[in-house]
């Protein structure tokens, strides 16, 4: 029988196996700066500034995808970003809660951060470089919080299994959105 994955099997092994890196890092993180000091899950901010969980400057995102395009839309702007067609659909199974009849990469995840009782809190989109975007996956568990460098594509299909917001930076938006009504 002919191997049908097309080469993407060494991908989602490397993603499995940063995702236990990750469920292992939370389970034994010993760094004070990662506490949680009140119930809503917000760190303490010295000299004022704000908390990475804040969303002044950001706005709400609905975030959808269809074939190779994921649309991020807030405001009456939208941004267009290219992905595979498998990314495109994770989005999409997550947005529409449908579960598959075998778990995904990002199903496997998430089941296993639900076990580890790890809540995923938001994303934010936070930057735009050379083409690539850049986001940022809040978790918490076991009373630390945690934020994941990420690719969009991969934190809106975690999160979105979660009913986790997703946000954008307002200035990232209003740079390179498109106004759509």
């Amino acid at each position: 029988m002919k191997n049908r994955n097309n080469g993407r099997g060494a991908y989602y092994l490397i993603f499995l196996l940063l995702a236990l890196a990750v469920i292992f890092y939370i389970m034994n993180l010993q760094s004070g700066k990662h506490q949680i000091e009140n119930e809503r899950g917000i760190l303490p901010s010295p000299k004022g500034e704000l908390s990475p969980l804040s969303t002044g400057g950001y706005l709400l995102l609905n975030v959808t995808a269809r074939g190779t395009t994921v649309f991020m839309a807030a405001s009456c702007m939208q941004i267009s970003a290219g992905t595979t067609p498998e990314q495109a659909a994770a989005i999409e199974r997550a947005r529409l809660k449908e579960t598959p009849i075998r778990p995904f990469t990002h199903e496997l995840l998430s089941d296993a951060l639900q076990s580890l009782d790890v809540e995923v809190l938001m994303v934010k989109v936070e930057d735009m470089r050379d083409g690539i975007y850049y986001s940022k996956l809040f978790i918490k568990g076991d009373n630390k919080l945690i934020a994941l460098d990420s690719r969009p594509s991969d934190a809106v299909a975690v999160a979105y299994r979660f009913s986790a917001p997703v946000y954008i930076k307002k200035e990232l938006m209003e740079r390179i959105g498109e106004k759509v009504c």
